[in-house]
């Protein structure tokens, strides 16, 4: 990932190669001046502090604190990866998988401005790790955490409730159970709203009042206020949910329960986060868009089993591949994925400006496209045995 930013610029290395320090430097006095993410200071304080600590400029401190972070919630992903299902390369499959998402990959590239993300994803894996384990004691702590680093982490916090468990049916809401994984779940919620409180009057943030509020409001507007933004608005969501979106669609109806609660809280969480980036947000910074994501991670494997068995098929590859209709229809599909990819949206700032953004859309839409040609190869396959 390093290197990707390296070989291109990126608000990490500037397009000589070398630590962009100007650029990470005027990020970080933002992060320290303007309310809303003055009010989020835990990236900002490891960053200043390692700086200080070991007398390095504030942009190399930047590129090294999120490596870390990044490194360290993979290593954490793996584990729960491990605790959902002891395969060691389901487990590996995932962290690849994690660590190749759109908003991970370029998560430094404009307009993305990845920068409490690696230390929000670290805390939701460790807070997630723990509450499996049934630790609610670390849960709590790691998801306080979570929800200081960047306030959205609440916006988890419903599907937890209501599916995390499996529990789906109405009837088990006013348990005892249910009330008190509502209270335990709302400890965090409490304390980021005393350290906040705490917070802006300890630091002296002045507030932005009416006038953030009136422009939060505006950004709905901005998102679709002509066909170009629109579409890169719609653009952003796809790269990021689009594959995995795709998946779900592409499941059987008949699935196991730890399947289902997953597939659920992932539903939920999307429209609620995706409502929110929309409406108050830049769409743009696709990195908003990901975090329903946190579910499906640590599970990607053993939710689309199926659906990825179908790229290790090699016999029905070879088959496929040796179909002059199954060939000439994928000649043609690709071809129009070239020429939305790399034609169509070519004028977009969103993918003209940012680097292989239009290589990965490429590779995704490409990725769809196989693999819903070689499903469909194979149903008629099977149609034309039973038929027989």
């Amino acid at each position: 990932i390093l290197w990707l930013h390296w070989l291109n610029p990126s608000m990490l290395f500037d397009e000589s190669g070398d630590v962009f320090n100007e650029r990470i430097d005027v990020t970080i006095q933002l992060h320290k001046e303007f309310e809303v993410f003055a009010k989020r200071p835990l990236v900002t304080f490891l960053v200043s502090q390692f700086s200080h600590v070991f007398s390095v400029t504030i942009g190399l401190a930047f590129i090294i604190v999120n490596a870390i972070l990044l490194m360290l919630s993979g290593v954490v992903l793996y584990h729960l990866s491990l605790l959902n299902n002891p395969n060691r390369l389901y487990a590996s499959i995932n962290t690849i998988f994690y660590f190749s998402s759109f908003t991970v990959l370029f998560g430094f590239f404009d307009p993305i401005y990845s920068y409490d993300e690696p230390l929000q994803y670290f805390l939701l894996f460790s807070a997630f790790y723990f509450y499996l384990k049934k630790r609610m004691l670390f849960f709590i702590i790691f998801m306080s955490l979570a929800i200081i680093t960047r306030e959205s982490s609440m916006l988890l916090l419903p599907a937890i409730f209501l599916f995390w468990d499996g529990k789906m049916e109405f009837s088990v809401l006013f348990k005892k159970e249910s009330i008190k994984k509502a209270l335990i779940l709302s400890i965090p919620i409490l304390i980021y709203i005393g350290f906040v409180t705490w917070y802006v009057s300890f630091a002296e943030i002045q507030e932005s009042g009416e006038t953030g509020m009136i422009d939060r409001y505006d950004n709905f507007r901005k998102n679709f206020i002509d066909q170009l933004t629109a579409v890169e608005s719609l653009v952003s969501f796809f790269l990021v949910l689009g594959l995995v979106s795709y998946f779900f669609l592409m499941k059987n109806w008949q699935r196991n329960s730890s399947e289902k609660h997953v597939e659920s809280a992932f539903l939920m969480t999307v429209i609620l986060n995706s409502s929110i980036v929309f409406l108050f947000t830049f769409a743009r910074e696709a990195r908003l868009f990901a975090l329903p994501l946190i579910f499906v991670w640590p599970y990607f494997t053993v939710l689309f089993k199926e659906q990825l068995k179908i790229y290790k098929d090699f016999k029905l590859i070879k088959q496929a591949l040796i179909n002059w209709k199954f060939i000439g229809v994928l000649f043609f599909i690709l071809g129009l994925n070239y020429i939305i990819a790399y034609k169509t949206f070519y004028s977009l700032y969103y993918l003209r400006e940012a680097n292989h953004f239009l290589d990965y859309f490429f590779i995704v839409l490409s990725l769809i496209s196989f693999h819903f040609l070689l499903s469909r190869f194979k149903a008629r396959k099977q149609e034309m045995l039973i038929t027989e």
